[in-house]
């Protein structure tokens, strides 16, 4: 907004004086709940008022000059700015298909010009990751480089998405998701330990809580249960090291490199235990 007054200093002496009057600056930014978003995707990303006493202003409808937004780089695109107050806007924003990988550092223009830019803003991802840890009952050998499988399964049990993991020495275990947010039942297998099946709720950023499971061993045949088949394979290979002709590494259960007594007791203590379906 303009504003503009005449002055008079002497007879046929004139001078136009013209101020702008700004509304007040925007203010510094925060993330809000929402920090990333998908190729292909639209979401409504929430930033707040972090600090200063700068505001958001909209002048509503009918006016000129109303904020806008965007966004660094390529593939992000903002379909509507709505200022809830003072200290929030919602950004209703969309990734193309093709967008660029990475994050993206976000500008807000107040309607008279005045700019705030908040670095980092949104990161766009072609998938979720997925992380939790894995316990291995029983078990003396290396955990790191051993693998598992993730499969992500609707309510009724169906096979939606799998994921193909390896554990680092502590158990850790991570993988990246292309399922849409929501919640699943996530089943963990892996060697000879009994699938587990527990409940993650999956969002754009990742999993609400990484999951964290014990696992337990005896399965030397890959059924998902300790049973018969598995006491006679470990009893048949008694004494059998990596260098025995009758040697099967599923039957060496606590990994130390020797089919002895301690792997017959892990069959026999879980004896009749069956994995999660």
């Amino acid at each position: 907004t303009w504003t503009y007054q005449m002055r008079v200093n002497a007879t046929n002496s004139y001078a136009v004086h013209a101020v702008r009057i700004l509304t007040d600056a925007p203010p510094a930014m925060a993330i809000g709940p929402r920090t990333s978003i998908r190729r292909g995707q639209t979401a409504t990303v929430r930033y707040t008022k972090s600090s200063g006493n700068g505001i958001f202003v909209d002048p509503g409808t009918g006016f000129p000059s109303r904020p806008s937004g965007a966004y660094g780089g390529t593939g992000l695109s903002v379909g509507a700015l709505i200022v809830i107050d003072d200290n929030t806007v919602d950004v209703v924003t969309t990734a193309t298909a093709g967008a660029t990988l990475g994050t993206r550092n976000f500008t807000y223009t107040q309607g008279d010009g005045q700019l705030s830019t908040l670095t980092g803003a949104l990161t766009v991802r072609a998938t979720a990751p997925v992380s939790g840890t894995v316990a291995l009952g029983n078990f003396v050998g290396t955990v790191a480089g051993r693998p598992f499988t993730l499969t992500f399964r609707d309510a009724a049990n169906a096979d939606l998405e799998t994921l193909n993991v390896v554990a680092t020495a502590t158990g850790a275990v991570t993988g990246d998701s292309l399922r849409p947010a929501g919640t699943y039942r996530l089943a963990i297998r892996g060697g000879t330990f009994l699938r587990k099946v527990v409940e993650v709720t999956l969002t754009d950023d990742g999993l609400v809580a990484p999951f964290s499971v014990t696992l337990v061993n005896g399965d030397v045949n890959g059924d998902n249960q300790v049973g018969t088949a598995d006491l006679s394979s470990v009893s048949a290979r008694q004494g059998a090291t990596s260098s025995s002709g009758n040697w099967l590494a599923a039957a060496d259960l606590d990994g130390s490199g020797t089919i002895d007594a301690t792997d017959l007791n892990i069959v026999r203590t879980n004896f009749r235990q069956k994995g999660d379906l």
